[in-house]
């Protein structure tokens, strides 16, 4: 009997962290047509892979019968050769979220050389996989079925690595079934592609941006887990991250402001920048706060005098100290306190006086909070001291700043939830609103409130700054380099570092140096890569700090195996595949999941995969036969050079030797 066939081919990605690009074909046997879909389209990041030229290869020749692209998340190592496969003939659907493609159309577009990137997206159609559809039919991340073909479809989950990046799952079965069977009496199998998974979960808060990632749905059914691997050999410290990181931070800050020097912050453009204009805004805000009770101690006695009376305030300083409280999370902690707190307002009636600065911090806040939900007024701060006061930060990119448009716009995306017959945020946090005092009225106010707060965070204005947020993160491009020209040899400046350094990237250079890996002569023979200054890393008088840590947007080791270990309702064999990550954190997440009884296997690169067998199978393209592949490339330095292969021999030699030169 003929069965259905689906092949798996990993173009990208395989042993390198960038590059992710995975070629799907599905084989009916009804009609014996093969079709054929990829997810993800990424480009390789400050990585030298030959992988890059042989998967030209492949693509170039395949485009024009790829009908669908799937794009998990907006990052440049997953969307960035989009524009080269449109060129090469796709003209099939790209599928996504509604916020991926908004950032995806930014990300391909903003800058010097991107301008035919807007005429070539123009040429395909995009598909929101969450919209369009009706509310009924799509209830956003969950269980959401699009149907490509007879017995094959798709779905997708939250990632919650950046805004609007999701994980896609391809259902289908190898036999054939005759019309008029029910889903339920097929035998399903699954491949879910993982893209990059978010450091946020059900156990651990790293961010208050986006809520917790989704694992796929365990059932019944046979499934392949392709399992992004970026931190397959760390482990974080995770244990009240986020606070650890704001007093890392502050205290960075404060340090450099009191030397009169400046604090320069290279970023990834999506995500990493805002995550990190939040946090400085949230460190405003404690300034204003503590300066609030530093200088109006007095007046907060007087408004208490009407609002709470000596037997109150014993309430929930006692309160603090129960131990039914110890132990508890700091979300159950204050919902449990914000809840006496307000059962207190309602029941006191007497006048009395206490010193508010006895209480415990965390009733300082929520009282704060309260006043707020019943329109207590505060008194004002003397505006010559909170001038004084405030920390003053600023962006310098262009493309952080429409990023911070596109979160202000599409980070209140919405959608029904069934079960709860109630509307919903898809990504944000309920840790977000809680920080911002944005939890009372309707989810339309609420989104009022929010855009009106991240309008605040991402502020760019300000002059004199003591705080530069800018792009790149690696500090390789934009007007990071010119932030280096003037900083580096500045001894009151810090530069810190927020994420993962490719080697040999400006960015790497300082980490290496922070972490003492250059004797004398390195350090007088490398260079930094500048525009106009010439300077080598013994010229570097900043301070660095490394604080990539607490900004990963990416699972660990921990919470990886967590995203693959099924659960009771699993009945069917699960089958793991790693990519998007280093051989090293490849091998260290195999073995620390086998440690756990899981099945993984490491796909190589370019090579067919029977998704029945998990056997490899030959290619049956013939390039022979295509003209216009006829290249060949050398690697000068850390520079991959396509050339025609019938290019005399001398030619393609001084061609290196000029690259050599420059």
């Amino acid at each position: 009997m003929e069965k259905n066939k689906l092949r798996v081919r990993f173009l990208g990605a395989v042993g390198t962290v960038t590059g992710s690009c995975t070629l799907l074909e599905y084989t009916c046997c009804t009609d014996g047509k093969k079709r054929n879909f990829l997810v993800d389209a990424g480009a390789y990041q400050n990585e030298t892979s030959d992988q890059d030229f042989e998967r030209k290869k492949v693509l170039s020749h395949i485009a024009k019968d790829i009908e669908k692209i799937f794009i998990t998340h907006a990052h440049l190592d997953h969307i960035g050769i989009l524009p080269e496969i449109i060129k090469y003939g796709f003209r099939g659907e790209v599928c996504c979220t509604a916020a991926t493609r908004s950032l995806l159309t930014e990300m391909l577009t903003c800058g010097d050389g991107n301008e035919n990137n807007k005429t070539l997206l123009a040429k395909v159609s995009f598909f929101d996989v969450d919209g369009r559809h009706g509310e009924r039919q799509n209830n956003g991340f969950g269980r959401t079925y699009f149907n490509i073909g007879y017995d094959f479809r798709y779905g997708f989950l939250r990632t919650s690595h950046v805004l609007g990046s999701c994980s896609f799952y391809f259902q289908w079965t190898e036999n054939a079934y005759p019309d008029g069977v029910l889903f339920p009496d097929k035998e399903w199998k699954y491949i879910h592609f993982s893209g990059d998974i978010g450091s946020v979960s059900d156990s651990v808060i790293a961010n208050i941006l986006f809520k917790e990632y989704q694992t796929p749905y365990w059932n019944q059914y046979e499934k392949c887990i392709v399992v992004e691997s970026t931190y397959g050999e760390r482990i974080r410290q995770k244990d009240n991250i986020i606070q650890r990181k704001i007093d890392k931070l502050t205290e960075i800050i404060e340090k450099a402001i009191s030397k009169k020097g400046t604090v320069i912050i290279p970023a990834f453009a999506l995500d990493r920048a805002q995550q990190i204009l939040i946090d400085l805004f949230s460190i405003q805000k404690d300034k204003d706060n503590k300066l609030l009770l530093t200088e109006n101690e007095n007046d907060w006695i007087n408004i208490l005098h009407f609002v709470f009376d000596d037997t109150a305030l014993k309430s929930i300083n006692s309160l603090c100290k129960l131990p039914v409280l110890q132990g508890k999370d700091k979300k159950s902690l204050r919902k449990t306190l914000e809840k006496e707190i307000e059962q207190i307002y309602r029941n006191t009636k007497t006048d009395s006086t206490a010193l508010f600065k006895n209480l415990p911090e965390e009733c300082q806040k929520l009282i704060a909070d309260v006043f707020k939900k019943h329109n207590v007024t505060k008194p004002n701060i003397n505006d010559e001291n909170l001038q004084k006061s405030r920390l003053r930060y600023a962006i310098d990119s262009p493309l952080i700043e429409k990023i911070n448009e596109i979160y202000i716009n599409r980070l209140t995306d919405e959608s029904y939830c069934q079960k709860n017959n109630e509307r919903k945020f898809k990504y944000l946090s309920y840790e977000f609103l809680e920080r911002f005092n944005i939890i009372e009225g309707d989810i339309n106010s609420k989104k009022s409130e929010i855009k009106k707060t991240l309008g605040i965070c991402f502020n760019k204005n300000l002059k004199n700054a003591d705080v530069i947020v800018a792009a790149s993160g690696m500090c390789d491009e934009g007007r990071m380099v010119n932030l280096l020209e003037k900083y580096l040899t500045d001894e009151n400046a810090v530069i810190v570092l927020t994420g993962f350094q490719a080697a040999g990237t400006n960015g790497s250079f300082l980490k290496n140096l922070l972490n003492g890996k250059y004797n004398e002569q390195d350090k007088n023979t490398i260079p930094f890569k500048l525009y106009r200054n010439d300077l080598r890393l013994a010229d570097v008088k900043c301070s660095i700090e490394d604080m990539s840590e607490f900004y990963s947007g990416h699972a660990d080791q921990e919470q990886l195996i967590e995203y693959v270990t099924p659960d009771e309702r699993n009945k069917g064999k699960t089958t793991i595949m790693l990519n998007h990550g280093s051989e090293q954190a490849r091998e260290t997440l195999k073995s620390a999941m086998e440690e756990k009884g899981i099945n993984v296997q490491l796909p190589e690169f370019n090579k067919w995969i029977n998704l029945s067998s998990y056997e490899n199978e030959t290619d049956d393209i013939d390039y022979a036969n295509e003209e216009k592949l006829e290249l060949a490339f050398i690697k000068v330095n850390d520079f991959h050079i396509y050339y025609p292969s019938r290019l005399r021999t001398e030619k393609v030699e001084a061609l290196a030797d000029f690259i050599n030169e420059l």
